[in-house]
């Protein structure tokens, strides 16, 4: 593979120790140390400092990964062990190619190896630690879920493991309470979901509680730089920071957090411009590039316009080096939500016209030092030296150019949490308007793409900008950028945002230059037209003006606010403003927005003036530092103003102002105060009479304006609220405050402050003296709480909050707003008074805390007058108690219905004022009216039940459940409120009898809703008290913290665990749909608001690469959130209390329920129980839920046992055994066992991340169970003395024979690790035995259940291995042993553990083989002896069922025939009998049936596995046999072993069917049997070749030494096999001889390989060979099947220089074990024989076998000579030929010239024999060569006869001699006659040779074959190019069947056999053509598989291999194994 790809994380993980070792001595600052400890120093420091643990169970698990650092920061030993781990799956990732996994590990990888160095390091701050922390505990976590790990829960801020343990020494560090860990186990399960910041999800109902989290946090931070932090202190710490005064906000003047900023956080967006590459300007001009935000959704800027002047170099014009940079501000969550663009609008400043010769910008970076422009060349630019904007020209004009737009997706990706703020560069493209008129609207038309309004110029190309975005408060943002932002102008949001602070100051108006209408052929006065036509001839022509319009500031007096104008963030503003002007257009649309920076004093006084001039587009000459500006042309024509504050009272309304434009020919002469009283605007009424130096114009000018200001307004009514005090009037004052309910949100929000002091001013004014206008403030004050409380303004509670506490000053509002209150309280049901009812107790909280605000107001002012204060304080407490009264007789009223809607709200706001109510009473005061609001509501009903719920959790999670004495009141009287709401559904308390179905939905829903509320309620109240149980306060109080103890509840919720996990209540939260219960992407835990959705519609811990190769985990069942809070509910209960409280509580509910009482809620508890651990409340991925689930039924399990063995063991002598409560007790033990066998305690098992995690958790707690198990086992038995006496070792007998149904989870364990887990289990096992056996003689029962318990625990769960198998068989023999018991039992047990051994053996050798093709054979062979002993002992089922499993595995491999010959074994497990039937195969959906219809499916599924491929000859021997079983004649299943024949060559005639019924089906056999016979003789056929394979040297004994033969795919030759071979042990060599090896190579520890080509050595005497009628393809095909002889030849010369005459041939035979096909595709070589040969036999053996081949050739042709048929005689040709004239080196001709020469005789004496035969051999073949050239001579054609000719010629003179001395001379060559005589029947039929007929009586077949049987059947594997020719088929659509997931190719094949049955093949010439007809096929549905038309239906293979198809033709294409079998089996068994 190369060099490493991941050596640096390699080098990382094993230097993981030393660099923490290093770190800690080096200090601070590693890098600079001299020194580094050794590791095995620093692990035994870290051993010896580590906290006490108890010591391991053997064998040793210990991590040994502690460090020193890890003491002070346990995040760093978290993150090294779960990267070793992670380091060693990265090769497995690698090694399968999942790259896109081993991508994202290796990132997880590398940012935790960073962050743990920085954690080393210690050089961070203390939030940036705790930031850190939090990052890499979310990384942690997605790194092991990408992986399929365990979701493991560490302290998000400390880094530790999350300990819940309330009563062992903790760190509370890492302590939280396990509802708390519960809620960040759910959140960090689904962290892609939530963020990384929702640990706590907004809708837990814990989400509020954040003191004991933030208590962490601030612990964590105060001692992340200690080196060894003590516990005392942390206790120190914890109990400082957890009393807290209340919930509630405590803000004072002197606090820094009075300011609520922090709490309000905006999304800010950083620019910095880069380069402009655009060349817009010549020297001496400037460009203009102003940058805003623009929302696309809504069509508005979002901000003010960040402006940049450049010069012609591209570089800020006023500072060269400046960087160009500003921060846009204040972008809310609702902006975000719109599409948001950052627009850059191009304004050029120079001539009219661009100048051709200008430099033009170049890509000049901004702030760079390529900064190419000199000091003197910009002071030569501008006029005076000055270079602030070159506007000082006043030839210059602001001409339009260009606009470019971005789409800000970085924005929205932040906001979403997809991204983090990461600085990004863009580039913006530049391009100018088609027609500049339309330029305003130019960034509008580049967003809509509407190509036709711009276009592109070669003088702007782009723009280059920065982009950082930014969340959080501006300021702080600011503070901690200082590199980045430091100086950088803040561009505001246009308006203000969502939230304005009190201190807050903003006075800004923005005016937008709109449009102007100079169009001078527009009807209008003379004075007008007169205007016109001057300015025309001003300009010189009559074409359309370039118009300027100039605007400035002005006060009444007339003079210029100077820089009273800002054109935007980024430039100083200016003293006038130049408008742009647009080139020969009367009707301009400008659309430039500048700012006004007027002080707020003089802002009332001032105006807006306005000019207008025409500019001359003709350029002229200036000289440098002055201008030429004595063109009278362009002076001013119009002028207009506009008064900002247009009746000195409120500000100018926001929008459009159409000016009316005055003359200025005449401006000078003209005084302000003139035209200050004229008309400003279009409407607007004369006051005065106008001078007559004012001549309005037609024309018109528009403009926009928009006012930000926290001290002015537009609004009239508000002025005049504000403002209150100047209306003499009391009726003017009462009109304002009923018309100020029309005012605007915004306008309030933003005069906040102030409308509060007014209203509170006027409430204790002189005009309210009689309070008149009580009602009307009071109105008005929830108005304004109402806004505030709007969710659309929620970020002004703060700005409320603030105000209440530090501005509030109203004494006496308390009594005013109390009596308002309480008028509406006193007819609620009115219609006046409802709505302001509700409108009141929607903002309760804030009206109570105005009231007890202004009563401390009125304390302080009463400080001094103790019996006053006293007096007073006891009537304000009546007050409030009589208005909580009324309160309370709202809520109890039932009978009006218009009070719900109240009685509701009422519901939802109550809990919301008891924090104000604190104030003024003590928490046992306010128990009790909290106690009377609940009494109040008890009769409530429908919806409003679940509102009462929320209000109760509410309670339970306010300040009253931090006072000791309020929180025992409070949790009693909850634990009564909520008990009728949760638990078993009543359906008969809930519904009436007619309810419809919906109706009763409906009620269970609500039934779910509410349970699932009291869950959260108990969860909530079980925290807090968590909390109290490790308070060092109350922990160090013996009698605090039994007081605490109490107050826990021992709710029996387990009938509510039980209801949600019903079928019916799954059912509806499934598909119930509302807006109360959408399924949510997410799980809401403990939801702490309604609505909330009952389900989720994600699966926890779903790896998102799993997609990729590496094979995905089974997909994780939906969590079921009910079921897991409550299942977690019950967990905690039980955690938060003592062993000694559990004990009490059982025995008291003992003697008050009673026994029978008590067995049920322990049999309900173990159905919980067993169903947790089940994993169906909590997914298995989840560690420490896991953990503590196992740790906390352990922990009941004691005092459950103690009240077992105390109460529910009646005496045994005295007992008649039925007072036993035997399910009670199978119960328990089986909870137990289920306990201690869990998967989650194997912790030697584990890998080490979760290993360490699991130590640290729980340590191992199996044994403590195990010493529970053994008590109560041996408790329910026999008497000690007794068991003894009868000669046992344990305790036997008793009540233990009713359990001895538990051996199999008892066997479970007794093959664990764990040495007393597993003891205990054995001696449970022995008692069982004994005790079965004393019982009923025998433990046959046990047997069995040993045996199937054991097959499944090793090969479906995996468990076990040789050391657990050596102890289980070890330990239980010793105990028979050791005991005196009955020598026929041990006798029986020694033979049954005899056996277990040997099957445990085999087992293991099956499951120990690795996985990889090259194990495959092995693999096989492993479970063929499993199987021979599975059916040694008679245990059919488990023998079947690895039948199967061996099926599929041929299956998988492709190799049918295969799998063909084994699913044979099962089908002869049956009898062809009709009368006996089987069970059902659930596996296989095969249903009960007769043993004849099983047998028969089973041998259609091995039809279609023959015939795919092309095994036609055993498929029509199968036809056969199934067609004589029909008919009743053929023998039972044992003859099939005897009865198999060759398909051809024999005449099998078979009786007509004498059952009627079963015509049909043989008729569609015989169809299928006769085209069987046409494909054995038309189609072709290809065979393998076979190959011996010998393996030396260092191989597993099973091949070690040993030879084979092979038989290779199709069409593979020796070379790709040895590849193949050395693939499949690639360690191995090949050797390249073939002889023996040398004895080195047969013992070397090396593996050597030798392979060869070997010839199959068929028996050639057999008929198929000598029968001259049987066809060359049949012939071919028993040439390589059938066979176990094979051999292999190489030639022996005495030296290298002999000829062939003294070469001989060594011919070596091989015979195999088993005949090929077999189930293998190998079979072990068991004898092997050497035959040497002389040249003179090869000789006599190489002529008779052409003899051979010539006879056969005459004999077919002779046949077809007596036909009319034209034959070819090609081959009788080419074989003639080459027998007559055969070449020099070879043939008949060389034999003779070689061996029958005298010479040879000569040498070779006593050959003479040899000789003599050899000349006879030649003479036959003489012989037929000569009838052959007859036979050629009658049939060749006419063309053919010269070339006979020559045959002929070549005949005499090769074999003169021959031919005289066999007297041939003379006698002719028969010529066929030219008509030939034909016989009868017009065909040649000889009889059949070796063959007997089928007899017509008898019907048996005498077969010449070897037989068809296992270990020596034949067998053919399918060509290599049609291996998956059984693919997956759909099913026909229409029927609605597909194949179920996970199916096996045997169930698929098997479900598409039975449903389709058999049809007769096809030929291969239509079978591809009609490959897709299958989903048109009928079902069959007669009772053995044919379908309705006496078709059977198709189950093909593709390429013309079909086994079966249609009659007609027709095939479908290859089926998958399930859908091979479904329908059939239905019908078989009738």
């Amino acid at each position: 593979m190369g060099q490493d790809p991941y050596g640096r994380e390699k080098y990382a993980m094993g230097t993981l120790r030393e660099e923490d070792e290093q770190d800690q001595t080096r200090g601070r600052h590693p890098q600079v140390a001299d020194g580094a400890t050794s590791t095995a120093s620093a692990a035994n420091a870290t051993l010896s400092s580590s906290t006490e643990k108890p010591g391991p169970p053997r064998p040793s698990i210990k991590s040994g990964d502690d460090t020193a650092a890890g003491q002070t920061q346990p995040l760093v030993d978290e993150i090294a062990s779960a990267l070793r781990e992670w380091h060693s799956l990265l090769f497995v990732y690698l090694s399968k190619r999942d790259y896109k996994l081993f991508t994202t590990v290796k990132e997880h990888l590398e940012a935790l190896h960073f962050g743990r160095r920085q954690l080393l390091s210690e050089t961070l701050s203390a939030d940036e630690t705790v930031k850190l922390r939090k990052a890499c505990v979310t990384r942690l976590v997605r790194g092991n879920m990408v992986q399929g790990l365990d979701v493991i829960v560490r302290h998000p801020t400390w880094g530790g493991l999350v300990t819940v343990d309330v009563d062992n020494s903790l760190d509370v560090r890492s302590w939280m309470s396990a509802v708390r860990m519960y809620v960040m186990q759910v959140s960090l399960a689904h962290v892609d979901d939530l963020g990384d910041s929702s640990l706590i999800p907004r809708s837990c109902a814990l989400h509020g509680l954040k003191d004991h989290l933030i208590k962490s946090e601030t612990t964590s931070r105060e001692k992340s730089h200690a080196s060894t932090p003590s516990v005392a202190s942390s206790k120190l710490s914890l109990s400082r920071l957890q009393h807290a005064t209340s919930n509630r906000t405590q803000a004072t003047p002197s606090t820094p957090a009075t300011t609520p900023r922090a709490s309000v956080s905006f999304y800010h967006v950083f620019l910095e411009l880069r380069a402009f590459v655009a060349t817009p300007c010549a020297p001496g001009e400037t460009a203009e590039l102003y940058f805003s935000l623009y929302s696309k959704t809504s069509g508005r800027f979002l901000t003010e316009e960040f402006c940049a002047i450049l010069n012609h170099n591209g570089v800020l014009a006023r500072d060269t080096m400046a960087k160009i940079r500003t921060l846009f501000t204040d972008l809310g969550h609702q902006d975000l939500q719109d599409t948001i663009y950052l627009v850059c609008q191009v304004v050029r400043s120079g001539g009219m016209k661009m100048s051709a010769a200008g430099s033009g910008f170049s890509s000049v970076r901004s702030g760079s030092v390529d900064v190419r422009v000199a000091l003197d060349e910009v002071d030569a630019i501008f006029i005076g030296g000055s270079a602030s904007t070159g506007r000082e020209n006043p030839n210059f004009l602001r001409r339009p150019f260009g606009c470019a737009v971005m789409e800000l997706q970085q924005l929205t990706k932040v906001a979403a949490g997809l991204e983090m703020g990461l600085t990004r560069e863009y580039s913006m493209s530049i391009f100018v308007p088609t027609n500049e008129a339309s330029f305003s609207t130019l960034h509008q038309d580049l967003i809509a793409s509407n190509t036709s309004s711009f276009e592109k110029s070669p003088r702007a190309d782009t723009i280059a900008v920065t982009v950082k975005v930014f969340h959080g408060d501006a300021q702080t943002i600011v503070r901690e950028n200082p590199t980045l932002l430091q100086d950088a102008p803040i561009t505001a949001r246009l308006g203000f945002p969502d939230v304005v602070f009190p201190d807050d100051v903003r006075n800004e108006v923005y005016i937008k230059l709109w449009s102007g209408d100079f169009n001078a052929s527009s009807a209008g006065s003379s004075r007008s037209v007169q205007l016109r036509k001057g300015v025309a001839a001003l300009a010189g022509s009559s074409n359309p003006a370039n118009v300027e319009v100039s605007c400035e500031v002005r006060r009444q007096s007339g003079q210029v606010v100077d820089g009273a104008i800002a054109l935007g963030t980024g430039e100083p503003p200016v003293t006038r403003f130049h408008s742009m002007v647009f080139y020969r257009n009367d009707t301009p649309t400008y659309g430039e927005l500048i700012k006004l920076l007027i002080p707020a004093n003089i802002m009332q006084e001032c105006h807006l003036f306005f000019t207008f001039r025409n500019r001359s587009s003709k350029e002229r000459p200036t000289t440098v530092g002055r201008a030429d500006t004595s063109s009278s042309a362009e002076r001013p024509f119009a002028f207009g103003y506009l008064p900002l504050f247009p009746e000195r009272q409120s500000f100018l309304e926001d929008g459009s102002h159409t000016l009316i434009l005055y003359k200025a020919d005449k401006l000078s002469a003209i005084p302000i105060t003139e035209y200050i009283n004229a008309p400003a605007v279009v409407g607007q009424s004369e006051s005065h009479t106008m001078s007559r130096n004012l001549v309005p114009l037609r024309d018109s000018f528009t403009i926009r304006s928009f006012l930000c200001s926290t001290q002015f307004t537009a609004n009239g009514v508000l002025v005049d609220l504000l403002n209150w005090e100047r209306l003499q009037v009391k009726a003017d004052l009462i009109t304002a405050l009923k018309k100020f309910t029309f005012v605007g949100e915004m306008e309030i929000v933003k005069f906040l402050r102030d409308i509060f002091d007014s209203l509170f001013a006027i409430l204790g004014s002189s005009h309210n003296q009689d309070g008149e206008m009580d009602d009307l403030v009071f109105n008005a004050l929830v108005m304004v709480l109402g806004i505030v409380q709007d969710r659309r303004f929620h970020n002004f509670q703060p700005v409320l909050d603030v105000y209440i506490e530090k501005h509030f000053s109203c004494a006496s509002a308390s009594y005013h707003m109390l009596h308002s209150m309480n008028r509406l309280l006193a007819n609620p049901a009115d219609q006046h008074t409802a709505s302001p009812l509700r409108a009141a107790i929607k903002v309760w909280h804030y009206i109570f805390k105005f009231i007890i605000r202004a009563r401390e107001l009125q304390k302080q002012r009463e400080v001094g007058i103790n019996t006053t204060s006293e007096h007073l304080d006891a009537s304000f407490k009546r007050e409030i108690q009589a208005h909580l009264n009324e309160v309370n007789k709202l809520m109890s009223e039932s009978s009006d219905p218009a009070l719900v809607g109240t009685q509701t709200l009422a519901l939802q706001h109550f809990s919301s004022i008891l924090s104000e109510l604190s104030d003024i009473f003590k928490p046992v005061e306010l128990v009790s009216i909290v106690t009377s609001f609940a009494t109040a509501i008890g009769h409530v009903k429908g919806k409003m039940i679940i509102w009462k719920l929320m209000t109760y959790l509410q309670l339970v999670r306010g300040f009253l459940f931090d006072n000791a004495q309020s929180r025992a009141l409070l949790l009693e009287a909850v634990v009564g409120w909520i008990k009728p709401h949760f638990g078993a559904y009543d359906e008969y308390m809930h519904i009436q009898l007619d309810d419809t179905e919906a109706v009763r939905d409906a009620s269970r829903i609500q039934w779910l809703e509410t349970t699932r509320i009291c869950i959260s309620i108990i969860a909530v109240m079980v925290d807090r008290l968590l909390y109290c149980f490790v308070d060092p306060v109350i922990a160090g109080n013996p009698r605090a913290w039994r007081q605490e103890q109490e107050n826990v509840e021992y709710l029996l919720i387990l009938d509510s665990y039980r209801e949600q996990q019903s079928a019916v209540m799954t059912r509806l939260a499934s598909q119930h749909r509302s807006s109360a219960n959408m399924g949510s992407s997410t799980p809401v835990v403990l939801p702490g608001s309604y609505p909330f959705p009952l389900t989720s519609t994600a699966a926890p811990s779903v790896p998102s690469s799993r997609q990729s190769l590496t094979p995905a985990p089974e997909k994780p069942k939906p969590l079921h959130i009910g079921l897991a809070d409550t299942a977690m509910t019950i967990l905690v209960l039980i955690l938060s209390a003592s062993n000694k409280n559990l004990a009490n509580f059982l025995e008291s509910y003992i003697d008050i329920e009673g026994k029978e009482n008590t067995a049920r809620l322990l049999l309900s508890f173990f159905q919980v129980a067993i169903s947790i651990l089940n994993n169906e409340a909590f997914p298995d991925k989840w560690l420490n839920v896991n953990i503590l689930c196992h740790k906390v039924m352990l922990k009941i399990f004691d005092p459950i046992a103690f009240i077992l063995l105390r109460d529910f063991i009646p005496h045994q002598e005295h007992s008649s055994g039925d007072e036993f409560n035997v399910k009670l007790w199978r119960d328990a033990l089986s909870t137990l066992l289920k306990l201690l066998a869990s998967d989650q305690l194997v912790i030697e098992e584990f890998s080490p991340q979760k290993r360490r995690a699991v130590w640290r958790l729980a340590n191992d707690v199996r044994g403590e169970g195990a010493a529970i198990l053994l008590r109560l086992w041996e408790a329910i038995g026999w008497s000690q003395a007794q068991s003894a006496q009868a000669g046992a070792v344990t305790r036997y007998g008793g009540y233990q024979i009713a359990l001895v149904s538990l051996v199999e989870q008892v066997l479970n364990l007794c093959l664990s690790h764990h040495d007393q887990l597993r003891s205990n289990a054995v001696q449970i096992l022995y008692s069982m035995i004994v005790s079965e056996y004393h019982q009923h003689g025998s433990f046959s029962q046990i047997e069995t259940e040993l045996i199937n318990k054991l097959d499944k625990l090793f090969m479906s769960d995996i468990r076990g291995d040789d050391i657990s198998r050596a102890f289980f068989v070890n330990q239980l023999r010793s105990l028979f042993d050791s005991s005196s018991l009955d020598d026929q039992l041990k006798g029986r047990v020694g033979e049954f553990l005899d056996l277990v051994d040997l099957f445990l053996e085999l087992l293991l050798s099956v499951r120990g083989l690795p996985e990889g093709e090259e194990y495959q054979d092995d693999r096989v062979i492993a479970t063929l002896r499993l199987m021979n002993f599975i059916r040694r002992i008679g245990r059919d089922e488990m023998y079947i069922k690895y039948v199967h499993q061996l099926v599929n595995m041929h299956l998988q491999g492709h190799n049918y025939v295969e799998a063909a010959l084994t699913l044979k074994l099962h089908a002869d497990l049956h009898e062809w009998d009709l009368s006996s039937f089987v069970d059902p195969m659930p596996e296989l959906d095969l249903p009960r049936q007769s043993q004849f219809v099983r047998k028969e499916t089973l041998c259609l599924l091995i039809l279609d596995y023959l015939g795919g491929s092309k095994l036609w000859d055993i498929s029509n021997f199968y036809l056969a046999l199934m067609d004589r079983k029909r008919q009743g004649m053929g023998k039972r299943c044992g003859d099939l072993q005897r009865a198999f024949i060759p398909a051809f060559g024999s005449d099998v005639r078979l009786r007509p069917a004498t059952n009627l019924g079963d015509s049909q089906r043989l008729s569609d056999i015989l169809r299928h049997q006769a085209n069987l016979l046409e494909h054995i003789v038309t189609d072709q056929r290809y065979y393998s070749e076979y190959f011996r394979v010998a393996f030396y040297g260092n191989f597993p004994a099973a091949i070690r030494g040993k030879h084979f033969i092979y038989r290779g795919y199709e069409w593979e030759k020796l070379g790709a096999f040895c590849e193949r071979m050395l693939n499949k042990h690639p360690e191995a060599r090949l050797l390249k001889t073939v002889g023996e090896p040398s004895d080195e190579i047969r013992s070397s520890s090396f593996q050597y390989i030798q392979c060869m080509s070997v010839t199959p050595e068929p028996d050639r005497s057999l008929s198929i060979f000598t029968n001259p009628d049987v066809p060359e393809s049949v012939r071919k095909y028993y040439e390589h099947s059938a066979i176990n002889l094979f051999s292999s030849t190489r030639q022996v010369a005495p030296n290298p220089q002999a000829g062939f005459r003294d070469t001989w041939i060594e011919k070596t035979f091989y015979t195999t074990e088993e005949t090929f096909p077999t189930v293998l595709r190998r079979s072990e070589i068991v004898s092997i024989q050497v035959v040497e040969t002389s040249p003179i036999e090869n000789a006599i053996n190489d002529v008779e076998a052409r003899t051979r081949e010539l006879h056969m050739l005459e004999l077919k042709y002779k046949t077809l000579a007596q036909t009319e048929r034209v034959v070819s005689t090609n081959p009788l040709t080419a074989a003639l030929n080459n027998a007559v004239d055969s070449p020099d080196d070879s043939g008949v001709l060389l034999y003779r010239q070689a061996f029958l020469s005298p010479d040879y005789l000569t040498e070779h004496p006593d050959q003479v024999d040899a000789m003599h035969k050899l000349s006879v051999v030649i003479e036959d073949h003489v012989r037929v060569i000569r009838r052959c050239l007859a036979l050629h001579g009658a049939l060749c054609s006419p063309e053919m006869r010269t070339f006979h000719s020559v045959l002929d010629r070549f005949f005499q003179k090769n074999f003169a001699g021959e031919i005289d001395k066999l007297n041939m001379v003379d006698e002719p060559i028969d010529e066929a006659p030219s008509s030939p005589s034909r016989n009868p029947t017009g065909l040649y039929t000889p009889p059949p040779v070796g063959w007997e007929e089928v007899s017509p009586t008898s019907g048996a077949v005498s077969p010449q074959s070897p037989p068809f049987s296992i270990n020596g059947y034949q067998q053919f594997t399918p060509p290599e190019n049609h291996r998956a020719s059984l693919r997956p088929m759909m099913m026909n659509h229409g029927t609605g069947e597909y194949p179920r997931r996970n199916q096996t190719p045997l169930q698929r094949n098997l479900a598409y056999i039975a449903r389709h049955g058999l049809n007769p093949l096809s030929s291969s010439s239509t079978a591809g053509a009609e490959r897709s007809t299958l989903a048109s096929e009928p079902r069959s549905d007669s009772p053995d598989g044919v379908s309705n038309t006496g078709h059977f239906v198709n189950v093909g293979y593709p390429n013309g291999r079909d086994s079966l198809s249609t009659i007609n033709g027709r095939r479908g294409t290859g089926g998958s194994l399930s859908r091979k079998l479904g329908s059939i089996v239905r019908r078989g068994s009738k």
